[in-house]
């Protein structure tokens, strides 16, 4: 199918929106009703004018994202002709070009081949013709302002074709400057898309590595095989991207791990590709790209193996501690989930909750500097709003989110009503600076801790862990991962003590290679883990 796309002149792409081609949040199909193609088109050609004009213009986000995989800044202001002259029209339009991305179309995977080995493309969306080229870049354009816009972008399926859309441009852009993407920067953008059978996810995207990588012959391991089961299917693909792609283990950065996959055959370090980390069903979001921010391996060179089992991975690294106590989940309660029958403490405040559990006996509003401080990095799992590394004044984001709960009664107001507030003021500093604060640190909050738990391991340190972690688990640094991970003792091997990966952690004061730093003063000996 990839010779047969790429030799085509041109690719039409005609998109009849009607209720069973959409993918939205419940109670929000009635919407697009409203929608025109007119006013998505008008919307559309703004966004590129803004992305072209704004401060941050159209060549830097462009080269920031090709070079850095779609972890680039997002925009802490309104700067640009769209956003600067916001108004309660520029609203109308925005959600009618975000019910352009939520069409069936834009998830599915078999399209990705269709769009990128295509010479051109041209959309025509309910009979009016659009240039493919700038649904992509306005796409683009939203992420990177999506903290001034009127609502929030999810990682739940109504938002997937948006990013699918990103991903899209961000892998021609780098196959045309012959920087092609790899096996695993393809299953990692696309993995989410729709396919009638899951080992579609791996094979569909083959073709289009084969193609665009006219110098990569795929290995008899990854030659299309519906024979396989999908745990072969993805097993495969992983074994290849570790041996032949990938020098670290930023393959882990796409595992989502649940209390069932543990017992069940499939390999627990190998990701399934099919499953997005979706919060609405109780997974954390993974970190994903703020993996690059940290280095808690101190890039020290991975020590990999295969056993003799195919399926088991023999690792090298440092162990951080036994897990002694976890919490229960972390859940958060939007403003209009706090009604007048949920407006205790408990529900407003999850981080109090939710404290006791690890440290009883422990005030939280009287820790002292360094733990107060420990636990409004651990909160955010080191990551800001803006998703950039925090620094010691994420403190004081932390207080004010702290002294906002009892004084308003509900949770903060999320970033994008506030920075939406402040265009209608011209862009002008809001006077409440402890609201917009309270507001970033709620938004990193969220983003960090949804439905993870807090730990303290026997040694004392505190971390942020997935949701299935339970007391006597282990927190671990392994050689090639820029983040710790929790692994769950299990059966021996050959007499040598074998785990299960459960998930990628975050464990405060190790984050940029503390830990392996003592550990090679003392010049202790490294740890090998068999992960099966």
């Amino acid at each position: 199918m990839g010779d047969i796309y790429s030799r085509g002149i041109a690719n039409l792409i005609c998109l009849r929106y009607d209720r069973r081609d959409m993918l939205t949040e419940e109670g929000t199909a009635d919407i697009f009703l409203e929608w025109t193609a007119k006013e998505a088109k008008q919307c559309i050609s703004a966004l590129v004018d803004d992305m072209q004009a704004g401060t941050d213009n159209y060549e830097r986000a462009r080269a920031v994202l090709i070079e850095d995989e779609v972890d680039f800044k997002i925009a802490i202001d309104g700067s640009g002709p769209f956003f600067t002259s916001y108004h309660g029209g520029t609203e109308r339009l925005l959600f009618a070009v975000r019910r352009v991305y939520q069409h069936r179309w834009f998830n599915r995977v078999w399209t990705v081949k269709e769009v990128l080995l295509a010479a051109k493309n041209t959309v025509y969306i309910n009979e009016l013709e659009l240039d493919f080229d700038d649904i992509l870049k306005a796409g683009v354009w939203l992420i990177h302002k999506q903290l001034f816009l009127p609502f929030g972008i999810g990682s739940g399926p109504q938002d997937s074709g948006l990013r699918g859309a990103i991903y899209m441009w961000v892998t021609r852009e780098r196959s045309e400057r012959a920087s092609m993407s790899g096996l695993l920067d393809l299953l990692r953008y696309f993995g989410e898309r729709q396919a009638t059978d899951p080992k579609d996810i791996v094979f569909g995207l083959l073709g289009l590595y084969a193609v665009r990588s006219t110098s990569v012959e795929l290995p008899t391991l990854l030659v299309p095989d519906y024979q396989k089961t999908l745990g072969e299917v993805y097993l495969d693909a992983a074994r290849y991207i570790l041996s032949s792609e990938s020098t670290s283990l930023d393959l882990w950065a796409n595992v989502s791990v649940r209390e069932e996959d543990l017992a069940s055959d499939m390999a627990s370090w190998v990701p399934r590709w099919e499953r997005p980390a979706n919060y609405r069903e109780g997974d954390a979001i993974r970190f994903g790209n703020a993996w690059r921010q940290f280095c808690a391996d101190l890039r020290a060179s991975r020590l990999l193996r295969f056993g003799d089992d195919s399926k088991v991975l023999v690792l090298g690294g440092i162990i951080l501690g036994t897990i002694a106590r976890v919490s229960k989940r972390l859940q958060w309660f939007d403003r209009d989930d706090a009604d007048g029958s949920a407006r205790s403490q408990d529900i407003l405040d999850p981080i109090r909750k939710v404290w006791q559990d690890v440290w009883p006996g422990t005030a939280i509003d009287d820790l002292g500097h360094e733990l107060e401080l420990a636990l409004a990095r651990t909160l955010v799992a080191g990551i800001a709003h803006n998703y950039l590394p925090v620094n010691d004044d994420i403190v004081f984001a932390y207080r004010a989110y702290l002294r906002h709960l009892p004084k308003h009664r509900t949770p903060p107001r999320r970033l994008t009503e506030v920075n939406t507030r402040l265009l209608d003021k011209g862009n002008r500093l809001h006077r409440d600076k402890d609201q917009i604060l309270a507001s970033q640190y709620a938004q990193a909050f969220r983003t960090a801790s949804l439905h993870r738990r807090l730990l303290i391991t026997d040694r004392g340190s505190l971390g942020l862990g997935p949701p299935i972690m339970r007391s006597g688990d282990i927190a671990v640094i392994l050689y090639g991962a820029s983040v710790p991970f929790v692994l769950r003792p299990c059966s021996d091997v050959n007499h040598e003590t074998s785990y299960k990966l459960v998930g990628e952690c975050y464990v405060y004061g190790v984050m940029f290679g503390q830990a392996v730093e003592a550990h090679r003063a003392k010049k202790d000996r490294d740890q090998t883990f068999h992960i099966l």
